[in-house]
């Protein structure tokens, strides 16, 4: 009886660390952001242009988790180096920036094809972030994100008003 139990006991060890790497396997990818959402509404006022920086970052921002240990996340055309370790229930991921700082991910859903975390803030509000595998497929066939147009300041029309002076002369 005792080998039947010890067998047991190493049996069930192995599969909950083997649950724990699995959980690593599938953080390990660069990821994409798909969908962002926020746990209080957002006011009117805020909403176009915060829906316009979501857009921007679905198209330019994308992070990459790597086997060891390190990430790279690029946004907005610059790149930024850290490390991230996984909590031991699978259930947070910490990365570390350049700068020393801590995020702080509480996972919702980790598999090879999606990645959602939660990121609270010391408010109470919560964002909640939905990535997806990113692939090369992704930057194809993408639109330009519209410019923010600036009015432009119109130019007296002091040659039409010289070339009527003149004329009448």
């Amino acid at each position: 009886m005792s080998k039947i139990n010890s067998f047991l006991l190493v049996l069930i060890i192995a599969v909950a660390m083997s649950s724990c790497t699995d959980k690593s396997k599938n953080l390990i990818n660069t990821w994409r952001i798909e969908n962002v959402t926020f746990s209080k509404p957002i006011p009117p006022q805020f909403m176009g242009q915060l829906q316009q920086q979501i857009e921007m970052m679905k198209s330019m921002a994308r992070i990459t988790y790597k086997a060891d240990g390190t990430t790279e996340d690029v946004e907005m055309g610059k790149s930024h180096k850290g490390s991230w370790e996984l909590s031991k229930d699978g259930k947070v991921v910490y990365v570390v920036n350049e700068q020393g700082g801590t995020d702080r991910f509480i996972i919702k859903e980790l598999s090879k094809d999606k990645f959602t975390y939660i990121l609270p803030s010391r408010n109470g509000d919560t964002l909640t972030f939905f990535y997806v595998p990113f692939s090369a497929k992704d930057t194809l066939n993408k639109k330009p994100m519209p410019q923010m147009m600036q009015p432009q300041a119109q130019q007296p029309q002091q040659e039409e008003a010289t070339a009527d002076s003149s004329a009448g002369k």
